[in-house]
């Protein structure tokens, strides 16, 4: 799959808990889609994009402990018992409510280890689960960010800072406390000679020059981010189970081969291409065309007032090809009434359109009766617009690749 889905988890596990994602095509190198899930119920509203992308998923640092455990030779060997218990003073929970996760193999001298409240981490598995996303590990978010040696890492996230300050190393933060542990980062931290800050960050005195990353949304490094400590392990592990799932695709009528749909200032628009039944049709076609084109108050020839505005969206000798991808289109933008056409464009027999929709569902409605009828969609970055949601489709023959 060249798509990728990134679900950064918050640390609470209120009703009201902001969880951020996008999608991330590994093919092209660009954001395809990104947004802010308002708390947990809402999760399913990414099932359907889990079903078509490889799924990260990743845990707020706030709710996970990193440290580095020194032991004794020989007892790697045991450490799903020795671990907890070799822990057991440095923690002020008892161990029996934590979790703890480390890399499977590490050789470092020091034990990398992600300590995690069980209960926490449960929550998330089987919201996850309702939801119907599948995914085999959590990650502690601070591995979102990539790491080179010398650097430091930071992404901010609404109300949150990540920072990676090292291979196993890195804490994340509310905003309003970050200036307050600027101080203590000296002390607990190796100094690093850059910090590569993912997004906007205030502050004044870092301890090293700053230099802003190339990716526009913090998310987006993850997808380059490699290694980390899974959480699923011992009693959280569990296999991934990805089947083919049949998505909830409406029924489709076939389209009447004399009837085409393209919207214009938002409206579905009808109009037939017509041959020899342009009188048997004349009255419908007019109705359709003066609701597609409000402006042009008189019809003189039908046709080659309809062919001036298809000329508009396509050059003459492809003028055949949008009428006929618009004429299998005509059933999706009718079950989609909602859809909001505001710009068409078709080149290389592609027909590019940017929609304004209700929410991000729309969309993906959209792209399943589209696929439903063997044509190709490519889902441009979605962005909300106040109560509405922007994006570009970009619709050819042929399926999905």
């Amino acid at each position: 799959m060249q798509e990728r889905l990134i679900i950064r988890l918050p640390a609470t596990t209120t009703e009201q808990a902001p969880i951020h994602w996008l999608v991330w095509d590994s093919r092209e190198q660009h954001l395809t889609a990104s947004g802010v899930l308002a708390g947990p119920a809402e999760l399913a509203q990414l099932s359907n994009r889990a079903a078509r992308c490889e799924v990260s998923i990743y845990l707020a640092g706030q709710a996970i402990r990193l440290i580095q455990l020194t032991l004794p030779a020989g007892a790697r060997k045991h450490l799903e018992r020795v671990v907890p218990f070799a822990l057991e003073e440095d923690v002020s929970s008892d161990i029996e409510q934590l979790h703890f996760a480390w890399p499977p193999s590490s050789k470092d001298e020091a034990l990398p280890v992600a300590i995690v409240d069980r209960d926490c981490l449960q929550f998330w598995r089987q919201a996850l689960r309702d939801a119907d996303i599948d995914s085999d590990a959590i990650y502690p978010d601070i591995f979102m960010l990539p790491w080179q040696p010398g650097q430091w890492q930071l992404a901010t996230f609404g109300d949150d800072i990540v920072v990676r300050t090292g291979q196993w190393q890195g804490f994340s933060v509310e905003r309003e406390l970050f200036s307050v542990l600027q101080d203590s980062l000296t002390s607990e931290y190796e100094m690093p000679q850059a910090i590569v800050v993912h997004g906007d960050i205030d502050w004044p005195q870092p301890p090293a020059p700053i230099e802003h990353s190339e990716q526009e949304i913090p998310l987006a490094a993850a997808a380059g981010a490699s290694g980390g400590i899974n959480l699923l392990q011992g009693q959280f592990r569990g296999r991934r189970k990805r089947q083919s799932k049949q998505l909830p695709w409406r029924p489709l009528a076939v389209a009447a081969a004399v009837l085409v749909a393209v919207v214009f200032g938002g409206e579905i628009i009808r109009y037939a291409q017509l041959s020899r039944q342009v009188s048997a049709l004349r009255e419908q076609t007019e109705q359709a065309y003066r609701q597609a084109f409000p402006n042009d108050t008189r019809i003189v020839n039908l046709r080659t007032q309809l062919q001036r505005h298809l000329d508009e969206v396509a050059p003459g000798a492809e003028r055949d090809s949008i009428i006929r991808l618009l004429a299998q289109l005509e059933p999706v933008f009718s079950a989609l009434p909602e859809l909001k056409v505001s710009l068409m464009r078709y080149q290389d027999k592609q027909l590019r359109m940017q929609i304004l929709a209700d929410n991000f569902q729309q969309f993906e409605q959209f792209q399943q009766q589209a696929e439903a009828l063997q044509l190709s969609v490519q889902q441009g970055q979605l962005t909300n617009q106040g109560e509405k949601v922007s994006g570009t489709l970009t619709v050819s023959s042929g399926g999905r690749s």
